[in-house]
């Protein structure tokens, strides 16, 4: 199964695995894991390795007890919880607000449109809109080969952004392997952050990107304020230095899930003399066969 084209297949057969004890296929095993395109079936993969390490080294343990979790288990844990939560959220809130809108819309004697309830109704379905990316960025990822540096002039050009707000460095192609839309995902807000960091230095946010032997990396630089007060709960969801008026505060929880989904890392670091670097960092697989579902 793990040679299937079909990742349900393959994610079925890691599975299986994990009740065997045919300990002897661990190096087969091994490469299958490096091979692997899906994330599911990566993390599936890493956590029955584990498992067989762990019984080979310490044969004769209790399965009664209980072992703690490894931290791709718990990644592929927090991500479907996200993804229920998001969905089901989602599904009850959008007829809800359409109905609450006709009501009020229905009921009360001043116009409706520009009317406090109907900003209020605005703002609750922009929030709905970040708990879609959030659910987006929730998803297994879907790795193709692609252009990064095509990839990020996409983000550019679709944010609106002039060469006077936001540079890429590199033209040239640089292929890699990875999901393109949750990347995307991550580099709409790391980007936007830089940009709206940089708009009283008016110095323009810099885009490179690069490919190496193990991974693959992109880094935004910015010449902005720097750290806002306050900036070690900036991953949490809600927490944001900007107007609670036009902001939510979610953005760089999005871009963290979002990257931890590719099955890479973030950072965020103070530059030397000013501003922020952020560097999204994600490993190279291969690609073992199309999705032929």
């Amino acid at each position: 199964m793990l040679a299937s084209p079909r990742s349900s297949d393959r994610l079925k057969g890691a599975r299986l695995l994990a009740k065997s004890k045919d300990f002897s296929k661990l190096p087969e095993l091994r490469q299958y894991e490096r091979q692997e395109a899906d994330s599911w079936v990566r993390h599936t993969l890493a956590r029955v390795i584990g498992k067989w390490q762990a019984s080979t080294a310490i044969p004769d343990s209790d399965e009664s007890w209980i072992s703690p979790k490894a931290e791709s288990e718990l990644e592929d844990i927090r991500s479907q919880a996200i993804q229920n939560v998001t969905q089901t959220l989602l599904h009850e809130m959008h007829p809800l607000l359409a109905d609450i809108s006709a009501a009020v819309a229905a009921e009360i004697s001043l116009p409706f449109a520009g009317s406090r309830s109907a900003a209020a109704l605005a703002r609750t379905t922009e929030f709905l809109q970040v708990i879609h990316r959030l659910y987006e960025a929730s998803a297994s990822a879907n790795n193709e080969e692609f252009d990064l540096s095509s990839l990020i002039l996409e983000v550019i050009h679709y944010c609106g952004y002039t060469e006077e707000q936001v540079l890429a460095t590199r033209l040239d192609p640089v292929i890699t392997v990875g999901d393109p839309g949750l990347l995307r995902i991550a580099l709409q807000n790391v980007i936007k952050n830089a940009v709206e960091a940089s708009e009283k230095t008016e110095v323009k946010v810099l885009v490179n990107c690069a490919v190496t032997d193990s991974y693959s990396w992109v880094v935004v630089l910015d010449e902005g304020v720097g750290f806002p007060e306050g900036h070690e709960r900036a991953w949490e969801p809600g927490i944001t230095s900007k107007s609670k008026e036009t902001h939510f505060g979610w953005g760089l929880p999005i871009t963290k899930r979002a990257v931890a989904s590719l099955g890479g890392t973030i950072k965020l670091v103070p530059r030397e003399h000013r501003g922020i670097s952020c560097e999204i960092r994600w490993p190279l697989v291969e690609i073992v066969g199309k999705e032929t579902t």
